[in-house]
Formats: C-alpha cells, sequence, structure tokens
C-alpha cells in the first residue's frame, strides 16, 4: 500500500499545542509559589524589619524624654547642675590629705569655748582677762562710744573707735591684726551690715570675729546679721556680763582663771534707791561698777540731749521722719546705757509711730517725750548732787 504523509499543517498544530501547554505550565507554577508566599508569611526572615522598628521607637521615646527634661528644666532650673560624664573605676587607696600650704589660707572655726556660768556679778575688772587682745569699736554715737572705751579702761585690751561701717573697713585694711570687731548696726554712710559683708569677701580678715551692736533686734535684723557673716549680737546697752561672755568664747585668755572673779554686789545695792526716771544701778551695772565714769556719761547726756525735745518738734513741723526715726533710735540706745528706760521706751514709741505714719499721734508722743526727758535731767541733777554730798 502506498504510504501517506501528515499534512505540514498538522504538524504545525501540534507544536503550536505543545509549546502553549508548555507556558501554562510555567504560569501556573509561578502563581502556585505566589500564593504559597502570601498565605505563609512564617517564612519571611522578619528580623530586620523589627530591628528597625525597634529603633525608630527607641529614638522617638528618647525624643520625647529629653525635651519634657528641657521644659522641666526650663520652667524649674536647678541651682547648679552638671552633665553626667563617664568615670573610670580606680581601685580606692589611701586618703590624700592636702598640704599645709593649701590650707594655710582656709577659715578656722573662730569660737573657741562656750560661755562660763557665773557664780557671782561679773565687773569690768574681769574683762583683764583677755589683756593683750585688739578690738575694734564701729560706732558713730559719741556718747556709746565712751561707755564701751570706759568697759574696757585698765583692762589691757587695746580698743580702737571708728565712726562709722567704712571707717572700720579701712582701718582693717591698714592693719588686719585685730582680734575682734564690735559692729554697730545702723550707722551712717555705711551700715554694719555692708560692712560686715565687705569685711568676710577678704580672707585676711578670716580670723576676726564681728560681733554685732544693736539696740533695735527685730527678726529681719537678725537674719541681716546671720547673712552679713556676724558671729553674735550684743544687744545695747551693753551689759559687762554679757560683753564678758562674747570675749571668753572668742578671745585668747592671758589670766590664770578661766572664770570672773567672785565679787559682791554691795557697791551697786548702794545705789538701788531713787526715781524710776533714772535707775542708777542699772546704769552703774552696764558701766561695770564704775561711778565715775557713769557721772561722767551722765554729764555727756546733757550737753548732747537735754533740749532733744525741741529738735523732736522741729523734725515733725518739718515732716523730716528720716531725721527724727534716726534720732529715736539714736536715744532709744543712748537713754538704756545710763539706766534712763522710761525715756527709750518713750522714743522707740514715737519712732514706731512714725515708722507706720501715725501722724495724728505724733504730738501727744512729742509731749509724752518732753516729759520723760525733763523727769531724766532732774534724776539726774538729783543723783550727781548726792554724790558731790558724800
Amino acid at each position: 500500500a502506498a504510504k501517506t504523509e501528515a499534512p505540514p499543517y498538522l504538524i504545525l498544530s501540534i507544536v503550536a499545542a505543545a509549546v502553549i501547554l508548555i507556558i501554562l505550565f510555567f504560569i501556573s507554577r509561578r502563581r502556585k509559589n505566589i500564593s504559597s508566599v502570601i498565605n505563609r508569611p512564617q517564612d519571611i526572615d522578619l528580623s530586620a524589619l523589627t530591628a528597625v522598628d525597634s529603633w525608630d521607637k527607641d529614638v522617638v521615646q528618647e525624643s520625647e524624654s529629653i525635651s519634657l527634661e528641657t521644659e522641666t528644666a526650663q520652667e524649674h532650673p536647678p541651682a547648679m547642675e552638671y552633665p553626667e560624664t563617664n568615670t573610670v573605676q580606680t581601685p580606692s587607696g589611701p586618703e590624700i590629705l592636702p598640704t599645709e600650704e593649701e590650707t594655710e589660707h582656709l577659715a578656722t572655726p573662730r569660737k573657741r569655748r562656750d560661755a562660763p556660768l557665773h557664780t557671782a556679778p561679773v565687773t569690768k575688772d574681769d574683762l583683764s582677762d583677755f589683756a593683750g587682745s585688739k578690738i575694734l569699736v564701729a560706732e558713730d554715737n559719741m556718747i556709746n562710744q565712751k561707755v564701751i572705751s570706759k568697759l574696757f579702761e585698765g583692762s589691757g585690751i587695746e580698743i580702737i573707735i571708728a565712726n562709722n561701717g567704712q571707717e572700720a573697713v579701712d582701718m582693717l585694711n591698714n592693719d588686719p591684726s585685730f582680734n575682734m570687731v564690735l559692729m554697730d548696726a545702723h550707722m551712717p554712710i555705711k551700715d554694719g551690715f555692708e560692712a560686715t559683708r565687705e569685711i568676710r569677701k577678704n580672707i585676711l580678715f578670716e580670723p576676726i570675729t564681728v560681733v554685732a551692736l544693736s539696740g533695735d533686734v527685730g527678726s529681719d535684723d537678725i537674719r541681716k546679721m546671720k547673712e552679713a557673716g556676724m558671729e553674735e549680737q550684743l544687744s545695747k546697752p551693753l551689759r559687762v556680763e554679757a560683753l564678758y561672755d562674747v570675749l571668753y568664747q572668742y578671745l585668747e585668755l592671758t589670766s590664770d582663771t578661766d572664770e570672773p572673779d567672785n565679787v559682791t554686789d554691795s557697791q551697786l545695792d548702794e545705789e538701788r534707791f531713787g526715781d524710776d526716771a533714772l535707775n542708777k544701778a542699772e546704769g552703774l551695772e552696764i558701766c561695770g561698777g564704775d561711778k565715775e565714769m557713769y557721772g561722767e556719761i551722765l554729764d555727756d547726756f546733757i550737753r548732747s540731749y537735754a533740749t532733744s525735745d525741741r529738735l523732736v518738734n522741729t523734725y515733725i513741723e518739718s515732716n523730716d521722719d528720716i531725721k527724727l526715726v534716726a534720732l529715736m533710735l539714736d536715744i532709744k540706745g543712748v537713754a538704756a546705757n545710763i539706766g534712763a528706760d522710761p525715756l527709750s521706751e518713750s522714743a522707740e514709741t514715737l519712732r514706731e509711730a512714725v515708722l507706720i505714719n501715725q501722724t495724728e499721734a505724733y504730738a501727744m508722743l512729742a509731749n509724752e517725750y518732753s516729759r520723760e526727758l525733763h523727769r531724766l535731767l532732774e534724776a539726774i541733777e538729783s543723783f550727781k548732787k548726792s554724790i558731790n554730798n558724800r
């Protein structure tokens, strides 16, 4: 039989069909792989993405923390704050102490001992326990200068007077060998607070004790004294026993005994009489029992303040409150120093009225001051006559 060949078009159709099947197979295979990836996310390594995401979150959190701390610092700034630094731990060893040359400029405690317990009255003679000491007295009132100078007379203590705070600072700059400064709080030109602040700034004055003198001791003054650098405060009128106690705490003792000698107060008992306008016993006690000194101070008071009531009226009429307050503060302290408590209290009452601008009370209080002043002048004359007749 004759052999027949397949038509050419049939062969081409078979080849084309085979190609199409192959193509469809690969397309189906690819889709299957894609579906498998989508349906199985656990097969994907997400560690890199997780690390990146975590770093982003840390950056955001750290950024927010810094911003809050910055805002807090701006709203409530600390007194002093330093950034943290990395430190290297080193083995601990023996403590390295500063050399003597490195510490010779540092302040040492000025207080040497506690105040003593007295079994008998203290007189000005006991101040000789501190003979050889050198004290600068900053005081603007002449009578108060005399009272203090007389108290130290014969004690062996060198006393130098400065009339205001500026003079005191200048004297210390010229001679820093003083052991103590008795500093009046209220003075012209430069008051005791400002002068003490200047003293405390100078390292040469570190060993010097500064003691405040004030007849007007309020809570504000006490605060200012401490802030300025004053160690102690002595009230006016200055008492011998209180003065002794302060000297005892801060100065070197040069006598053989650490306690003041026992004395009797019979000399003071002799003066416990007379008008209440002038407490002679109190005045003598302030003067350490020295009648001659007391008489001189009374004479100084008469010369300086016998007509002070006229000056009060002048200041009131001219509305010069500043000078009136200064005069009353001055007389308050001076009167207390001589034992004239009623006049001292009257001066303080008038001063307080001026400070609160209680003008309707000025005339009445000025008259009261004048009455107390003249009662005191009469008492002083009576006392002087009694002394001269003995």
